[in-house]
């Protein structure tokens, strides 16, 4: 009786609501990326340098309001990259409170990699973990040679600080 109680207790916790303005943290779950080819979304030119060249696809679980200044908690962007060498897939997610501190303030950042239609996530957190940053990729840019030294706070805090660390998605 007492197993079941725990199990029904840690399964209380493990429920995860994966739309916005759900509380002032959200911790997205391997689960919660399930549908993401199903979100609104919109092809994007290649405006970057920190990922490799390719068609690219945002996706997004929930737009802001249309007076928003910033994300709402419980926001979920993806970017699928089409390239010669598969496809990559990142994301990030607005997880609240003081997480990232040092970096775009709320924001999380993720790898994901496909298994059959299923996103599994490959790493996640502040910043890639040793050996994932974007240096030297083949097809970042024309210049195929080109080093982007740095990290997803690099690049998003530099360049769309002012829109909430989102580049692709205007407030």
């Amino acid at each position: 009786m007492l197993a079941m109680l725990v199990l029904g207790g840690l399964a209380g916790c493990l429920d995860n609501d994966p739309l916005p303005g759900g509380g002032d943290t959200f911790i997205a779950m391997q689960a919660d990326f399930a549908e993401f080819s199903t979100w609104s979304n919109t092809d994007v030119a290649q405006q970057d340098t920190g990922h490799v060249a390719g068609d690219r696809t945002v996706y997004v679980n929930a737009l802001p309001a249309a007076d928003a200044t910033s994300f709402p908690v419980g926001t979920m962007i993806v970017k699928t990259i089409d390239w010669s060498g598969g496809t990559d897939i990142h994301a990030m997610v607005k997880r609240g409170g003081d997480y990232n501190p040092d970096g775009a303030l709320g924001w999380e950042w993720f790898e994901l990699t496909l298994s059959g239609d299923t996103p599994v996530i490959k790493w996640r957190g502040e910043a890639p973990p040793a050996g994932e940053q974007y240096q030297q990729i083949p097809g970042m840019s024309q210049d195929s040679g080109v080093t982007v030294t740095g990290d997803c706070n690099t690049c998003h805090g530099a360049e769309a600080g002012a829109n909430d660390y989102v580049h692709t998605i205007p407030l």
